[in-house]
């Protein structure tokens, strides 16, 4: 199947089409890079006002993700097409991921409009892997119309995945001892929403010290403004707990002209972020950069950084 092809059984909703396109971009060879370019801007050019809408999933690791998106994609019309991403770390040894966040959502395995893809992160930070972001250019061009984003369970520091989706949402749990680093700044900044998850297994009065804790937290918040910032608890054992999480997300979505304006925004960073990568890897790869570092060794890093640069010029 060459890329003319592989284009068009994507705009016609196949599904294999899509798996092949992503091992295309996820691919490290050079001809596959080359390729993978050709499809994204075929696509681009004939690209729609597609009404899509893109959700991450973040949290600490065992706080309930997958089983989060299971139980609320269950609640959401059979008819809807649905893409699950779940990203799993990589071993820093053998590189090598399990992939095992798919076996924590078995409604959803073999659901004919719902489509999971599991991706190792290859050491990409942010709790993302480095091609996230044009995956979920594909499957919206494949028709799917929600994109639910699952992380890697990091903490803090997973943030990164803000810039690609249109809502981002934490999980946290009743009783994880977690106060203090919940004053943080940094995580809490970036999120829209946060879920207090698995509640059927605590006491009232821990879930609604939790959440009275992280909703005086969100509202001291400036950097992210957004006016339909909430706080909601979870139980998959509910079944009314889908269906509050579905409405606080249908009400997040009216407003199409900020998502767009957000989305704006996001690709002007995401281009600046790909930028910085570019020139750091021509840097790293210039000919004469050895040498170069080798003769300033006598100075301290930061002067030694700023004469090799210098000297590049």
């Amino acid at each position: 199947m060459d890329i003319h092809e592989l284009y068009q059984a994507l705009k016609q909703k196949d599904r294999y089409a899509l798996s092949k396109a992503i091992t295309l971009i996820e691919s490290n060879k050079t001809d596959d890079q080359t390729k993978a370019s050709e499809l994204l801007n075929l696509l681009l050019e004939s690209s729609e006002k597609i009404q899509s809408k893109r959700i991450a999933i973040t949290g600490i690791p065992g706080v309930g993700k997958s089983t989060f998106i299971n139980s609320v994609v269950k609640g959401l019309s059979k008819d809807e097409r649905i893409a699950v991403l779940t990203i799993d770390p990589s071993s820093v040894i053998s590189g090598g991921s399990i992939l095992g966040d798919k076996t924590r959502m078995p409604d959803l395995i073999g659901h004919p409009n719902v489509f999971i893809r599991p991706s190792p992160s290859k050491g990409f930070l942010g709790g993302i892997a480095a091609y996230t972001y044009r995956v979920i250019l594909l499957c919206e061009a494949a028709g799917f119309k929600t994109i639910f984003v699952e992380t890697v369970g990091v903490g803090q520091s997973e943030i990164e995945v803000y810039k690609y989706v249109d809502l981002f949402l934490l999980l946290t749990l009743p009783r994880t001892g977690d106060e203090l680093q919940s004053l943080k700044k940094g995580i809490l900044e970036q999120v829209h929403g946060i879920v207090v998850h698995k509640t059927d297994l605590f006491d009232p009065t821990e879930i609604h010290k939790k959440t009275a804790l992280l909703k005086e937290i969100l509202e001291e918040q400036t950097y992210n403004t957004h006016p339909k910032k909430f706080i909601t608890d979870f139980s998959s054992t509910s079944s009314k707990s889908p269906q509050k999480i579905i409405k606080l997300c249908t009400d997040f979505f009216s407003d199409r002209a900020l998502i767009l304006k957000k989305r704006k925004q996001n690709e002007a960073s995401i281009f600046q972020d790909q930028l910085k990568k570019l020139w750091l890897d021509q840097l790293q790869n210039h000919p004469d950069l050895k040498a170069l570092i080798k003769a300033h060794l006598h100075n301290d890093p930061f002067v030694r950084a700023q004469k090799v640069i210098n000297a590049l010029k």
